[in-house]
């Protein structure tokens, strides 16, 4: 039987089947260049958040061996530490960073900020001391790296935006999710 030359076996609802599959074809094709895209955005955000957190973890590193070398300055000049000084500086020299996790940069913030705390302290009761060039500069060499720092976290957070509004992205945000992309806190 000649199926083309008889009329009756073309259907209408043959050609509306057609259209609807072809329609679901472009939907779904949408979506996946659609996801394809936002993964792209996503994958290139998290390298940035990536070495933007490494920099900061070198910032504080560098922000740490100064602080110990403050109070290592105080001892050498005869001053004597505290309990609690001696054992802030002593937990910042053992402290190790490598590479933190944006988890991790919290509590290592303010383990640095307590032995500050403990530093300015002894430079405010010693005033004779922090006029010394060794004290100035690494007063100075602080202070550079507090803005540089300050820099790096606000770098971060901005880029911290551009991953959470392409992880938040409609339709993809499910499908990111169960490949281990999570949101993240910004900085402080």
């Amino acid at each position: 039987m000649n199926f083309a030359m008889n009329p009756n076996l073309y259907d209408d609802s043959i050609g509306l089947l057609q259209i609807f599959l072809l329609v679901d074809i472009i939907i779904v094709f949408a979506f996946i260049i659609w996801a394809c895209f936002v993964a792209a955005r996503i994958t290139d955000f998290r390298s940035k958040l990536k070495k933007r957190l490494y920099a900061i973890s070198i910032l504080l590193s560098e922000k740490k061996d100064i602080i110990v070398a403050m109070g290592d300055f105080f001892v050498s000049n005869g001053i004597k530490l505290s309990k609690t000084q001696e054992a802030a500086i002593n937990c910042l020299r053992f402290l190790t960073i490598d590479e933190l996790k944006d988890t991790d940069v919290k509590t290592v913030e303010t383990t640095i900020k307590d032995a500050v705390g403990h530093v300015k302290f002894l430079a405010s009761t010693n005033p004779e001391l922090t006029k010394k060039e060794s004290f100035v500069t690494l007063s100075d060499s602080l202070h550079d790296i507090d803005n540089n720092l300050r820099q790096g976290i606000a770098i971060y957070n901005s880029d911290l935006l551009g991953y959470s509004y392409w992880f938040k992205s409609p339709l993809t945000h499910w499908l990111f999710y169960i490949f281990g992309n999570r949101a993240k806190e910004p900085l402080n």
